[in-house]
């Protein structure tokens, strides 16, 4: 910048010279600082601006344009997954013989037989004959007191009346499912969907 031309970028409202401690103001030259800007700086901002906005509008049109083809072409995809019919393997059933050969080495028998009953976890609540009594046949013994076998039986008792009220809670949905799609059915066309 030419020092003729320092007048007119000197901003008007700059207050005026400064004072520096140890220099005189007629021995210092004086400094200004342009505060102006050049002119058309302002049009250039404004067209930045433009395109600036510009390209995040066509950044946003593309970026939606992407989502909706991906969204159109997922459901495209799922509505042809759902139509497919289901693959089954079909096995032609055929009578087995009536009777197989069975050839041993030997033979086995026993020499004595005897009846095993299970044991159950429990304790013995009642004595009625010591060892050593003479007993009739089917007298009972002992009374055996099992918490843990009545405890399981109870669970399983809870287990069947809760089973059995799922098949009631089944049953009365497929009664409501039955006349539901009685009454569709009957319904004039487009008053219900066919999906539905």
């Amino acid at each position: 910048m030419r020092p003729d031309d320092r007048s007119q970028y000197h901003d008007p409202v700059a207050p005026g010279p400064s004072f520096v401690p140890g220099a005189h103001s007629e021995d210092s030259e004086q400094h200004t600082v342009p505060t102006t800007f050049r002119p058309g700086t302002g049009r250039t901002i404004k067209i930045s601006a433009a395109i600036f906005v510009a390209v995040l509008l066509v950044g946003f049109l593309v970026v939606h344009f992407l989502r909706s083809s991906d969204s159109s072409e997922l459901s495209r995809g799922s509505t042809a997954a759902a139509s497919v019919k289901a693959r089954v393997d079909v096995i032609t059933v055929s009578a087995s013989p009536a009777t197989r050969p069975l050839t041993l080495p030997g033979e086995t028998a026993a020499w004595y037989e005897s009846t095993i009953y299970a044991r159950v976890n429990g304790y013995v609540a009642k004595w009625s004959a010591d060892i050593g009594d003479h007993v009739q046949q089917g007298q009972t013994l002992a009374l055996i007191e099992t918490p843990e076998l009545d405890a399981d039986l109870n669970a399983g008792r809870a287990e069947l009346n809760a089973a059995q009220a799922q098949v009631r809670v089944r049953e009365t949905e497929t009664d409501f499912a039955k006349t539901t799609n009685e009454r569709w059915r009957d319904s004039p066309k487009g008053v219900v969907s066919e999906q539905e």
